[in-house]
């Protein structure tokens, strides 16, 4: 099990409860369980994955209900730490 992300304490009147999927063929997928939030609604917590997998691309985030503070990210997992990556899985060395 490892930290993806770590999120402060939150407004749950306003925002989502933090969320982890994966990348297949472009495409959120939600279908297999790969992680979970580890605060309740509001409260501080951690993205966790359960079991990472090399040259997966992990999609996270954070829905704002009223718009304009969404947050989506994307890392992928090098064997020792999660990478930030764009959606379809460039670091920021393999962009330049």
């Amino acid at each position: 099990m490892k930290t993806l992300k770590h999120f402060e304490i939150y407004n749950e009147r306003r925002y989502s409860t933090p969320w982890v999927a994966t990348i297949k063929d472009g495409k959120y997928d939600f279908a297999n369980k790969v992680g979970y939030y580890t605060g309740n609604n509001g409260d501080e917590g951690d993205i966790v994955v359960t079991d990472p997998q090399q040259n997966v691309i992990y999609a996270y985030g954070q829905k704002d209900y009223r718009g304009g503070n969404t947050s989506k990210d994307f890392a992928i997992w090098d064997g020792e730490k999660f990478v930030k990556c764009d959606k379809a899985g460039r670091t920021a060395e393999e962009s330049k």
